[in-house]
């Protein structure tokens, strides 16, 4: 990560001394959608104890999430931009399993329905860089071209946890929440985005729509104790939230 920050800083660098054009200060808004693999969660957790019959406390996999973006950027010259991105992602699968329990006032056994929420999330802090590869294509004529075309690369740490909440509401209310956390690890993401400047005074404003890959996968999680998260004493937890992503974004800068 050293090297990749240090390439960065030099092309900035390189940039700020070589390019004629105006710079340019904004920041970003995004929101879109994740694909997650989370293999362990999916088959180690809910096939071998959430989803059996005698638990059924959720019959879903986890496979997609949101997230949420915020991104200041520096554009040195038309064709390139450097930013700092924070990034918070998660996933929920939610249900109300029925819950048997004896009510000593009428002396039997009644159900009643709880809550339970299975929650994967993520913080991620990083730089980044977008190439516009399309300021190369213009021509004198359409240099007014409002369009642009960019290859994005992010890299960063992350801050990882998963979480699982049951409510038994019975005539007296039991809620248990058990978290596992992961040591902060690396996180990258390489995509494409196009951009389309809707005003550009006395402001600039732009709406853009992103999508590529991201990596982002974590060792066993722990628990507040500092042990392993292992299902039934043999399966140990990680946490895998890589796969595509795409969004939306809007942009403003000066």
């Amino acid at each position: 990560m050293k090297e990749i920050l240090l390439s960065i800083l030099l092309i900035l660098f390189s940039t700020s001394l070589l390019g004629q054009n105006a710079k340019v200060l904004s920041f970003d808004l995004g929101y879109g959608i994740n694909s997650y693999k989370m293999e362990d969660v999916n088959i180690y957790y809910i096939d071998s104890l959430a989803a059996k019959p005698e638990n059924d406390l959720v019959r879903n996999y986890v496979e997609k999430g949101q997230y949420f973006r915020i991104v200041v950027n520096y554009k040195p010259v038309n064709w390139v931009e450097f930013g700092l991105n924070g990034n918070y992602q998660f996933s929920s699968l939610k249900s109300s399993p029925w819950e048997e329990y004896f009510d000593s006032e009428i002396g039997q056994k009644v159900f009643s329905k709880g809550y339970y929420e299975l929650r994967t999330e993520a913080v991620s802090f990083g730089i980044g860089s977008t190439f516009y590869f399309s300021e190369f294509l213009k021509s004198k004529e359409n240099s007014k071209n409002r369009t642009r075309l960019g290859l994005e690369i992010n890299c960063g740490v992350s801050f990882a946890k998963v979480s699982t909440t049951q409510v038994v509401k019975t005539f007296q209310n039991f809620q248990s929440i058990d978290r596992y956390y992961a040591r902060e690890i690396f996180q990258g993401q390489i995509g494409l985005k196009a951009e389309y400047d809707f005003t550009i005074t006395p402001i600039i404003s732009s709406l853009g729509l992103r999508a590529g890959y991201q990596f982002l996968k974590t060792g066993v999680v722990r628990d507040a104790a500092n042990q392993d998260w292992d299902v039934n004493d043999q399966y140990p937890i990680t946490l895998d939230f890589s796969g595509v992503y795409f969004g939306v974004y809007l942009k403003i800068g000066k």
